[in-house]
């Protein structure tokens, strides 16, 4: 009697895993691609069927912004060049890459790496690869600054152009007076 209830689990569990299959392999047709582009957004497909794919999104100064679906084990230096490239070398210091490690909690700073894209590109050696040029995972989010941050020195900068003519003028105004009434 054992013997029968074996043979009947083992053809249970060969049906479950067979059926179960199609639910872990991947094809080239992506669900949701013709909503995606009706509501606007820009959906890349560079995904390569033999390998396991993840969805990263792209947002900011690239040519290309938008969702890509990639290749596992894609950098970021991948992801950029994908994408078109930085629209503006100025705002190539502050890239950040979000990874939500755990999708419940809140964003942390230990979630956001800053990334410069001159570094991505030095000669000199790189100590850490993974450091340097991120492998992307499932889900993250790559920022590119559409303009370069402002300093304080730079709105000094901006408000002394304004500020030195009119206190030129002033002076000039003061001077005139003075020496007219003498």
């Amino acid at each position: 009697m054992n013997h029968y209830k074996l043979l009947r689990f083992l053809k249970l569990f060969t049906i479950i895993i067979f059926f179960s299959y199609p639910l872990y392999s991947q094809n080239n047709t992506r669900t949701g691609e013709e909503e995606l582009k009706k509501a606007g957004i820009n959906y890349f497909n560079y995904s390569d069927p033999d390998k396991i794919n993840i969805e990263v999104i792209v947002l900011g100064g690239v040519k290309n912004p938008g969702k890509y679906l990639i290749p596992k084990g894609t950098t970021v230096i991948d992801i950029l060049g994908l994408s078109g490239n930085l629209v503006k070398e100025e705002t190539a210091d502050n890239i950040k890459l979000i990874r939500d490690a755990q999708k419940d909690e809140k964003l942390k700073n230990n979630n956001i790496i800053t990334l410069s894209y001159r570094d991505l590109f030095k000669d000199e050696p790189l100590k850490s690869v993974n450091k340097s040029n991120p492998v992307l995972d499932a889900g993250d989010i790559l920022i590119v600054p559409i303009s370069p941050e402002r300093t304080f020195w730079d709105n000094i900068k901006d408000i002394s152009v304004i500020v030195s003519p009119l206190l030129a003028i002033g002076t000039l105004i003061i001077t005139i007076i003075t020496l007219s009434k003498q």
